[in-house]
Order: C-alpha cells, then sequence, then structure tokens
C-alpha cells in the first residue's frame, strides 16, 4: 500500500471545515511513520487508559477504526480522494484523554430528511448530558465511526456502516430510506473528528425509539434550527442546510 507520510492537507481554496461533495473515493494506506512512533512511545499510557474505561463500561469493545492522512483533488479528472490508514479504537479513546496520537478519525453521519406538509425537515437529536464529548448539544443522526473495508477490493463501505447505525441509533428499519445521497465531508477542529455526510430522505410513516445516548429528538426545519438550537449544536450541524441549498438538493 501507499504510505503518505504527512496528515491532513486541503490543496484547493474551500471551507476545511466543510466541504461539498457528490462522490468522493477512500484509498487506505500504510499508518504515518510518526504515527507508529508515537503509538509505540505512549504503548503503557494507551493501555492503562483502555483498563480504566473497560472498567467502567464492560461491554467497551476494541474494534477497527480509520483516521485520516490526507485530503486530494486531482484538477484534471475532478477525482476526490481521501487517504486513511487503519488503527483502532483503543488509540482514539487514548487521543481523547489527552494522548497525542495524531489521529483525525473519520466517521458516517446522516442528515434524515422528511416532509411535513411540503417542507423538507432534518432530525437532530440531543445528546446524553451525561456524555463528557458535547453533553447536551443536539446532533444529526445516525453517526457513528467508520469501522468497514471490503478486505479483496480494500473498498470502503460508508454506507453500510451508516444504515447499521440508522438501525442501532434509532430502533427503525432501513427500509424506511427512500433514498440515500453524499453531500458532504465536515471536519470537528475541537476533537480532530472527520465526517462523511449522507442525506437520508425517508418516509413519511418513519417513526424511531430514544436511544440511551440521547435524551431528545426533533425534526427542525432551518429557520426553527437557527433560531434556536445553533447555539447549542455540534459544529457540522450549522452548514448542513446551506450546502444542501447551494447543491440544488431538495431544502
Amino acid at each position: 500500500m501507499l504510505e503518505v507520510s504527512s496528515f491532513f492537507k486541503i490543496e484547493v481554496e474551500m471551507n476545511k471545515d466543510f466541504i461539498l461533495l457528490n462522490a468522493i473515493e477512500l484509498a487506505l494506506v500504510e499508518p504515518p511513520k510518526s504515527f507508529l512512533g508515537k503509538q509505540s512511545k505512549f504503548r503503557s499510557k494507551i493501555e492503562e487508559i483502555w483498563e480504566i474505561e473497560k472498567n467502567k463500561n464492560p461491554n467497551l469493545f476494541n474494534g477497527p477504526l480509520f483516521s485520516v492522512v490526507e485530503f486530494r483533488i486531482d484538477e484534471v479528472r475532478k477525482d476526490q480522494v481521501l487517504y486513511v490508514f487503519e488503527t483502532d479504537y483503543k488509540s482514539f479513546l487514548a487521543e481523547q484523554s489527552g494522548v497525542d496520537l495524531g489521529l483525525q478519525p473519520l466517521g458516517v453521519t446522516g442528515a434524515i430528511s422528511k416532509n411535513y406538509f411540503g417542507e423538507e425537515k432534518l432530525l437532530f437529536a440531543q445528546r446524553s448530558k451525561n456524555n463528557s464529548i458535547y453533553g447536551g448539544f443536539w446532533e444529526l443522526v445516525p453517526s457513528g465511526g467508520l469501522e468497514f473495508f471490503e478486505s479483496d477490493s480494500k473498498e470502503a463501505l460508508p454506507i453500510r456502516q451508516l444504515l447499521i447505525e440508522f438501525e442501532e441509533e434509532l430502533g427503525a428499519s432501513r427500509e424506511l430510506i427512500e433514498s440515500s445521497e453524499l453531500v458532504a465531508l465536515s471536519f470537528d477542529s475541537n476533537i480532530k473528528v472527520y465526517d462523511l455526510i449522507y442525506v437520508l430522505k425517508v418516509s413519511t410513516n418513519f417513526t424511531w425509539k430514544l436511544s440511551l445516548e440521547h435524551d431528545d429528538y426533533v425534526f427542525l426545519s432551518e429557520q426553527e434550527f437557527v433560531d434556536s438550537y445553533l447555539d447549542r449544536s455540534l459544529p457540522n450541524c450549522k452548514n448542513v442546510f446551506a450546502s444542501l441549498r447551494k447543491s440544488e438538493r431538495g431544502i
């Protein structure tokens, strides 16, 4: 596999926190030497943090996780490529606890869109106030870390991950999703996490169940969101309505 030694770089003029997309290629590369060196240096600390968190939550599972290395745009072919390498949740947890490994995890987020009497609204969920990261803030759902790559072709499967999160977080059948469309790549500079954002249009009979991860849910128009929820929402929420409007995707 190709090794890319530098971390995230934007080589075109655009807002690096929210990039409009309708297609992207994900390329799996070798972990940068800088990351491997830090991972080795802080191995005992990583394990110590993991054991502490496992004692708090025995169900904690150390699954795969992919971290962004670089984003490139080929100006000739207009291809957009996101280079990622595989690591694990244990290392990410250590990063979130203050161990500087240089990780920039890649996740997937769904912007659930439903028609209310001719007006499209998006579903927002309030994170549990007990959550140590953005507790009580409003976010788009579903969301989760990207875990799947096709083993033979090395092809990323973000939509597969998103459908799993849809069923687990909302307790709803994926059959209620009428269409899905990639609209953006977002970056949260506070926690150094990237997300591929998909619009999920759901049928009018869509219902959901409150999960343990969230305290409340609400469908909002753009004006309702701006008037009452903007200041207590995750960074990627702030641009979703504008990105959909500019790209003429229905809202």
